[in-house]
């Protein structure tokens, strides 16, 4: 097992989210898959998120990561939908409440409260201190 196929590369991977390495782990005990196979198969994905799920015919959010981050977008009304779309193809690493204000054609002081609001249901994160946004890696591929 190379450097950059270890079980840490799986954790940054799937941005240490616990759902997503529960999952993640059993499927690799389950089909008795390295981390390099786990990493190829989320690599080899058309969307991440969609291989995160637990082979169950069932509708629990704990088995799937689609269902549990749909079950949070359901709880949102029509212009927090189409802001958390809108975050989720801004550029990694953050962005601004004024630019994406601006890319929304929205005045700050009316964003601000819809992005606290999708904070509050963890869809979106503010970075300490530096005035700026960004979204958990696993939402920013689950809202493009």
């Amino acid at each position: 097992m190379g450097p950059f196929k270890s079980p840490g590369c799986v954790v940054r991977r799937l941005g240490g989210l616990p759902l997503a390495l529960d999952i993640a782990a059993r499927r690799m005990q389950a089909q008795r898959w390295s981390p390099a196979q786990m990493l190829d198969r989320l690599d080899g994905a058309e969307q991440t998120v969609a291989t995160l799920a637990l082979p169950l015919a069932d509708d629990d959010p704990q088995h799937s990561v689609v269902k549990a981050f749909a079950s949070s977008y359901d709880l949102l009304d029509a212009e927090l939908q189409r802001i958390f779309r809108a975050l989720a193809v801004m550029a990694p690493g953050g962005f601004s409440a004024r630019a994406v204000a601006g890319a929304l054609e929205l005045e700050q002081r009316e964003l601000e409260p819809r992005l606290e609001a999708l904070s509050h249901l963890a869809l979106a994160s503010p970075a300490a201190g530096s005035g700026r946004w960004d979204l958990h890696p696993l939402l920013r591929d689950y809202g493009e």
